[in-house]
């Protein structure tokens, strides 16, 4: 099994993904996992076997990680470039459970200067939008030409991901309502009925919560809410 990454719209050729391979033992309780060489940080730290063990630490040592990669008990190394998860009972979906961008991948250099505890879950790790600067209620996010993604042609299909920052999920919703954000993530389930009856919307459904979109948004092609920048091509937003 090897993961892939297209780039926005389709139209570059399908590569290979931080995986080379994901391959169980026959009794599926031990999954190895073969990296692919050359990959980096944007902090410029490779991510090598060593950067994967101290992230499946964290995995489990936290909540949402165990509930994610239920089972997973250890995880070493036996050769570089090659990790091994190791279960305490059979998994067969455990590689889709791996790829869920609710884990991510942190560099070495935070994790262990912050502490994995300081860090949730989802906070972001390498992709293809680095933070620019935080302005009132606002994060600006824009294309990282460092990202490995790039010369391989997968994108990002934007230059710049404006995001608002609003606690309150009625306020969001208004907001997509009224044509003044293009995506609502984190929208209560009753939303739901109110986006459907607006033709230029629609939702992408989460296990706890709504995201609404405005249907010329493209990219988000699977009913998961949980989906990270790298994997989502978002166009026009503002």
């Amino acid at each position: 099994m090897r993961t892939w990454q297209t780039g926005p719209f389709g139209d570059t050729r399908r590569r290979p993904g931080v995986a080379r391979s994901i391959r169980p033992s026959p009794d599926a309780t031990v999954w190895t996992v073969v990296l692919r060489r050359g990959v980096a940080f944007q902090n410029g730290e490779p991510l090598d076997a060593d950067a994967v063990l101290l992230n499946a630490d964290r995995w489990i040592a936290a909540p949402v990680g165990r509930e994610l990669l239920p089972g997973l008990t250890a995880a070493d190394s036996p050769r570089p470039g090659r990790v091994r998860f190791i279960l305490d009972g059979p998994a067969e979906g455990f590689a889709a459970a791996l790829a869920d961008p609710r884990l991510g991948l942190i560099a070495p250099g935070p994790l262990i200067g912050l502490g994995g505890g300081a860090l949730r879950l989802d906070a972001a790790g390498t992709g293809p939008f680095e933070y620019r600067g935080r302005e009132g209620g606002s994060v600006l996010l824009a294309r990282n030409a460092g990202w490995w993604g790039t010369p391989l042609g997968l994108g990002p299909g934007i230059d710049q991901v404006d995001l608002s920052v609003d606690p309150s999920p009625g306020h969001r919703l208004a907001a997509l309502l009224s044509g003044a954000v293009e995506v609502a993530d984190d929208l209560a389930r009753d939303a739901a009925g109110r986006i459907s009856s607006a033709p230029l919307l629609t939702t992408v459904g989460g296990a706890a919560a709504v995201v609404g979109i405005e249907r010329s948004v493209r990219g988000f092609d699977s009913a998961a809410a949980a989906q990270s920048l790298a994997d989502v091509w978002l166009t026009d937003l503002r």
